[in-house]
């Protein structure tokens, strides 16, 4: 419904109810006003009549007194009856007295004699019709000689006053017309510029912002309009800056060599680029699953994982023959994935991998020759200072034969046809061995070892891996540890296995820690060749660690010692 129907509805509605209820008083008023003065009226004859008949009711005659009243009542226009004290009739302007019963039982006759005045309004069974009564007593001194009775036919009275009533209610009907088109101006003057006003919103709705806006004299609805055309105005400014930017970033997306895609909640194409496209060699995408135009179930895998974890995360897919980092991002009703091609670079890996592992083997031979006559040497040569040049010799050639190995191991893990085999490990078992192998060390330094297991603990595992792991630890431990101890700690904590090893060695600067996993990554330089060390044990014993699913952190501080905490699924 409009608001000029309503303001209508309403106005009238409580117009017309005031209105009725003022009419329902008034006729009320009226009526009963008019009686009043009628009743005034027929007191005011009934007096005239009174003192005319006084000197008569000493010694009534009816005849007389029944002529007078005929005379008197012809002239006043009213019904007049005169009884005597005992309610005898003696004269009535409309009957014969002497066919009238006695009317000393009427109500007004009663009052008339004993409180001096009489009224009532009754059906009178003498005429046959309601009547309105006044009675006055005609009295000589205190002694009451009857009664004068005047009346009038209620009828008369009734027609009078439903006469009233009409034109009152033509007044009032007048009335609420004239407030109906008053009410119709008014409410048409308001709701002409809010229509307008209205329309104006729906023609901007549909970026139609030329639109013409009313004209009015109404304080209020001029300030809305005019901020209504503010608000068109920086609407139309806002719009403009929302399409340039939208142009803006959807030239950048199209031109990004990174594949886009935005999926809805579940996972259907929404909106793409053309790196998109190229990557997936289709047409028809919107609407279908990404996972399906890429025809890859680890993509499908990775949307199940963000989508169940809430999390942004990144993964690399292979999608035919290429390679991809595919980065996720949550929107509010949907995801983001972006697509960065990395085929050369594991094409420059792979290159790079074969090649340190083709060098690493070409140079392993002529090392190993070369090991092999600086022993001899050592064994020939008895000049002291040839000999301190030959050990030098021995011990850098150890180096660069463990390094080589130590880059062979990594670039086997780093093979994505290398496979682990797995065992079951008892975790207390190998850990005793392999701190065994290093007893000898320990006690030339003056170290004490230290073991807990809470019990036989077993994982399913690569047990040269785990043997490799642990070695690559205690003895990096006993490498920086000059006094103390060296510990190793194996317990199940959260149905996880935690691996602890520990020692009270130099410990490690804190801006150090984030990198002493990088290969070739050394803190103490000095002791690293003074000890034989490759820089490349810690990768090692990551990438193994990666292997088996686990996480390994690093807890140290300068001058206290460091301890590697490597936690493995059961």
């Amino acid at each position: 419904m409009s608001v000029f129907k309503r303001i209508t509805v309403v106005f009238i509605s409580v117009l017309a109810f005031f209105t009725i209820l003022i009419f329902i008083f008034s006729s009320r008023s009226i009526s009963s006003h008019y009686i009043n003065t009628i009743t005034s009226y027929l007191e005011s004859d009934a007096i005239l009549i009174r003192n005319l008949l006084k000197p008569m009711m000493e010694n009534p005659d009816i005849e007389e007194i029944d002529s007078i009243v005929d005379r008197i009542a012809q002239g006043l226009n009213v019904r007049i009856t005169v009884v005597d004290v005992s309610g005898k009739v003696l004269g009535d302007s409309l009957k014969d007295p002497r066919d009238m019963e006695n009317h000393g039982n009427r109500i007004e006759i009663k009052d008339a004699l004993n409180k001096g005045l009489g009224k009532s309004i009754r059906y009178s069974t003498t005429v046959d019709r309601k009547m309105l009564y006044v009675a006055l007593p005609i009295k000589d001194g205190e002694k009451n000689l009857g009664v004068v009775r005047t009346s009038l036919f209620l009828k008369d009275v009734e027609t009078i006053v439903s006469e009233v009533r009409k034109k009152l209610f033509l007044y009032f009907l007048f009335t609420l017309l004239v407030a109906f088109l008053m009410l119709s101006f008014l409410t048409r003057t308001i709701t002409k510029p809010i229509n307008e006003l209205n329309r104006a919103s729906k023609e901007m709705a549909k970026h139609n912002f030329e639109v013409s806006l009313p004209e009015t004299s109404i304080l209020e609805i001029k300030e809305l309009i005019k901020n209504f055309q503010i608000m068109a105005s920086k609407v139309r400014e806002l719009i403009n800056e929302i399409n340039a930017e939208r142009d803006g970033l959807k030239t950048i997306i199209e031109n990004i060599k990174e594949g886009i895609v935005v999926t809805d909640k579940n996972g259907r194409i929404v909106i793409l680029n053309p790196s998109f496209k190229t990557i997936t060699s289709s047409d028809i995408l919107t609407g279908r699953f990404f996972w399906e135009v890429l025809r890859s179930v680890e993509a499908k895998e990775l949307f199940e994982e963000i989508k169940k974890s809430q999390k942004s995360e990144a993964k690399e897919l292979k999608i035919g023959n290429n390679f991809f980092i595919v980065s996720c991002g949550r929107l509010p009703e949907g995801f983001v994935f972006v697509f960065t091609d990395i085929t050369p670079l594991k094409q420059i890996e792979r290159t790079k991998r074969e090649l340190i592992s083709n060098i690493s083997h070409e140079l392993k031979t002529p090392l190993t020759a070369i090991k092999g006559f600086v022993e001899t040497l050592e064994d020939v040569v008895k000049d002291e200072d040839a000999q301190s040049f030959i050990r030098i010799m021995k011990r850098q050639t150890e180096r660069m034969i463990k390094i080589l190995k130590d880059i062979l191991t990594l670039s086997k893990f780093e093979d994505s046809a290398f496979q682990l085999n797995i065992e079951k490990v008892n975790l207390k078992e190998l850990a005793e061995r392999t701190l065994k192998l290093f007893e000898k060390r320990m006690k030339e330094k003056g170290l004490t070892a230290e073991f807990s297991c809470e019990e036989n603990i077993t994982i399913n595992a690569d047990p040269e891996l785990m043997e490799q792991m642990l070695i690559n630890l205690i003895d990096n431990a006993i490498n920086y540890t000059e006094k103390g101890r060296i510990g190793v700690s194996i317990k199940i904590f959260n149905s996880k296995v935690k691996v602890e090893v520990f020692d009270t060695g130099i410990g490690i600067p804190e801006e150090h820690i984030p990198r002493i996993f990088e290969r070739f990554y050394v803190v103490e330089k000095s002791r690293a060749k003074e000890t034989g060390g490759t820089g490349l044990g810690l990768s090692i014993v990551k990438h193994i660690v990666l292997l088996h699913n686990g996480d390994i952190k690093v807890e140290s501080k300068v001058g206290e010692g460091t301890r590697f905490i490597i936690t493995l699924p059961l």
